[in-house]
This record gives structure tokens, sequence and C-alpha cells, in this order.
């Protein structure tokens, strides 16, 4: 469950913590049923077959392990985070903005689904009235659906600050990036490269939850994981300047 501000959509999590497992010897493990049922199945870079799993064991660490808590839902449109595979790890990505007390949840896999009981014929049954008239178009990075061939070109393009609008594709090149040597700033949890080392060290609360940017204003202990939720802090709190409805 979120216990601290709204996440909002488009943030990563991640790299999914635990031993990796080659795939021959998982399925002995399988064999003598003794999965933990927390582990993800990592495919080799061509998509073409399952190399290994990572695996946290039964009882993970909550501190260490923190992604295995999170559950599987019962119906796809209560999911808030899609899993996706980058550079040999797997990764969490929010999908839609969790607001505080919200529990987070992803979804695993039919196989796993099966496994907890869920009814794969209705688990995307839409309870709601269709109106829609053409099929959205997937990402092929984050598995979002997006409405017409145009959306999702404008979703995979580049904004204003030079990034692609999908944050798993922009992950994904700041991950290559650092492979070519283009970017000499790495960091050694994701693998991402940055331009600057004043980058790297503010991607690094990412990983590390430290909240480096710190509220200067008198009797106020605000402080933040990153610069803009500082700026924006001090502009509704501080500034007085905020949007109406």
């Amino acid at each position: 469950v979120n216990r601290g501000e709204a996440i909002p959509e488009g943030v990563l999590f991640g790299p999914y913590t635990g031993e990796f497992i080659p795939a021959a010897e998982y399925e002995e493990i399988k064999k003598a049923k003794m999965e933990s049922g927390n582990a993800w199945e990592i495919r080799d870079q061509y998509n073409n077959k399952t190399v290994g799993y990572i695996d946290p064991g039964m009882n993970p660490d909550p501190q260490l392990h923190w992604m295995a808590k999170i559950n599987c839902p019962n119906k796809t449109q209560e999911q808030n985070l899609v899993g996706f595979q980058l550079a040999g790890q797997i990764y969490y990505r929010v999908m839609v903005d969790i607001p505080r007390g919200k529990e987070l949840l992803v979804w695993y896999g039919s196989t796993y689904a099966e496994e907890m009981g869920i009814e794969l014929e209705t688990v995307d049954k839409y309870t709601g009235e269709e109106d829609h008239v053409k099929e959205a178009m997937m990402c092929g990075y984050c598995g979002t659906g997006m409405d017409g061939e145009k959306k999702l070109e404008e979703h995979l393009g580049k904004g204003g600050n030079n990034k692609y609008r999908c944050g798993a594709k922009q992950a994904e090149e700041m991950v290559r990036m650092a492979e070519s040597g283009e970017r000499k700033f790495v960091c050694k949890v994701c693998g991402k490269g940055f331009k600057t080392n004043e980058s790297l060290i503010v991607h690094r609360s990412v990983h590390t939850k430290t909240k480096t940017f710190v509220c200067d204003e008198e009797g106020c202990d605000k402080s933040y994981t990153g610069r803009a939720g500082l700026v924006k802090h001090k502009k509704i709190v501080h500034e007085g300047s905020f949007h109406e409805c």
C-alpha cells in the first residue's frame, strides 16, 4: 500500500531483486514442487526462450525484496503497475497515478493467475458500457494501450526535453548509452547512463529513497527525493501558486 505521497504515472521501480537461477536448475525446482512463488522469468535478448529466473526466495526480506510483496490483481483494471524486462532485469512501471492509501498491483501473467485461482475467462471482461470503435495500439516497451497509431507514435517519440515520452523506452535508451560508452556516469543498480555526475547523484535517491532535497523555509520539515517535488511544494505551500479546476 502506498503510504507516502501520490506516485505519478511513469515512475519506474527496480530492478527486481533476488538470486538468478538458470532455467535448467529451476526446472528441477519445479519438479520437486519447491517454487517460491516469487520468481520472475528472464528471457534471452531476442525473447525466444527463457534463460533463467530472478527469485528472492519463499520468505523474502520485505526491506531487501519489497517488490516481491506487491500482489497480483484479480481484475486487470485494478492493475496500476506493469512489469517489463530491460537489460536482463525486471522493472515495474507505474501505469496510472497511485494515490496515498492505494495498493500497488502488478499482473504476474496467466500461469501465476491460474495457480491463484483467478478466472482468466472473466479477468479481462469489461464491466462498463462499451463505446470504442477501434482497437487499441499497444506500446511494445511499457504495454500501455494507445488510441490509434498516431497516439502510439506520439507516445514513442521525444518530448521538449529530448527524452522519450515512454518511460520504459527512455530507460532502455539510457542503459544503451551507458553500455555503448556514450554516457560515462552509470548507475550501478539499474545500469542507466547520465550526462553528468550531478544527475547520477540525484537519480540514486530513486533506489535509496533518500530525500536529499530539503525545503529551506523556516519551520518546514518537508523533503523530497527529486528537485521537481521540492519546487512544486514551494510553489504551492510557500508561494501560494496553484491551479484551480
